[in-house]
């Protein structure tokens, strides 16, 4: 976009060897005063004023400057009417920087990675469902919930133009198909998106905010990782209720060992980690015998699998695999 501006170019009156500046002692700088056609127009007597067309961007960089060393005018100019102007023009450069920014558009390039869909239509999702982008490849890739996503999209798509109707799915079938049914239905609806703080919206063809995105993990320090952590979902999945000991992982930062409990019973290990890697070894479990013994594999066939660990959307701890499924989610007791 672009901007008519009237501006007057000054300079002041040489007398007695020095700058005559009148009143205006504290005025020491000759430069540009500009006017937005908006009820102060300034005029210096002698000179013309001038109209010019510029690029949003250098405008108002070349006038945040100005004001830094603000205008010599001669006394036939009001100086109520000056610092009218001045405060003026702050208000526009102010509002019409934020509207240049928040209206930039997101480049495909920007949602390259994997993302977790946090809420469909302002509404939060159970499980664990989040989609992909492959810009170099063009390839979509994530979980519902249940099933996993695959499809493709036009990497050359303008900016903030995404479409995700052609996405489709494998045909397992769960317990609940709630949150799965509700993200097929959201992704059909997409033709585009936008930046929202430290994720993405996808939007609908009328601009409607169909699904909120949020980075799937962020690097967290290894020695965040110390203390006892209780097991909230394995797999996406709620831990069931009636076992014989609570699911939890307790971390030994100082001696990298793993240690904590699977429901029943007592485990044991050792892990490492290298940025956001990390790895499980030597992993022992006690022998006894328990009703529900589900729970107690899933655990140690996720720690088995886990290769990723970070800060979840939530505030949570994931521990991911090396397609970015979340395993196993814990919380910081």
């Amino acid at each position: 976009p672009t901007f008519t501006a009237t501006a007057c170019m000054c300079s002041p009156r040489k007398y007695g060897g020095q700058a005559e500046h009148d009143s205006f002692t504290s005025l020491k700088a000759c430069g540009y005063i500009v006017a937005f056609a908006t009820g102060y127009r300034l005029r210096v007597t002698g000179y013309a004023p001038v109209t010019l067309f510029i690029s949003t961007r250098r405008f108002f960089l070349a006038m945040m400057q100005y004001l830094a060393n603000f205008a010599f005018l001669s006394q036939d100019i009001n100086y109520r009417m000056i610092m009218k102007a001045k405060y003026l023009l702050l208000a526009v450069v102010t509002i019409a920087l934020g509207a240049c920014s928040s209206s930039k558009k997101a480049s495909v390039s920007d949602i390259d990675g994997t993302w977790t869909i946090v809420k469909v239509e302002g509404t939060d999702l159970e499980g664990d469902p989040y989609i992909g982008f492959n810009t170099t490849s063009g390839r979509v890739y994530g979980n519902t919930g249940c099933n996993n996503l695959l499809g493709s999209f036009d990497t050359n798509a303008p900016a903030g133009v995404l479409s995700l109707g052609n996405l489709g799915s494998t045909r397992m079938m769960c317990p609940d198909m709630t949150t799965e049914n509700i993200v097929l239905e959201a992704m059909a609806k997409v033709t585009g998106f936008k930046k929202t703080g430290n994720g993405y919206a996808l939007l609908d063809s009328d601009g409607k905010i169909v699904a909120e995105l949020q980075p799937r993990y962020k690097e967290m320090k290894a020695r965040k990782l110390d203390g006892e952590w209780q097991i909230v979902r394995i797999n996406g999945e709620r831990l069931p209720s009636g076992l014989n000991s609570e699911p939890k992982l307790i971390f030994d930062a100082e001696q990298l060992r793993v240690s904590g409990n699977g429901g029943c019973n007592t485990i044991n290990g050792s892990y490492k980690t290298d940025g956001t890697s990390i790895e499980f070894s030597q992993m022992i479990s006690t022998m006894m015998a328990c009703e529900n013994m589900d729970t107690e594999a899933a655990l140690l066939n996720a720690l088995e699998k886990a290769s990723k660990f970070g800060t979840l959307p939530n505030g949570n701890l994931g521990l991911l695999d090396d397609g970015d499924r979340l395993l196993i989610e814990l919380k910081h007791k």
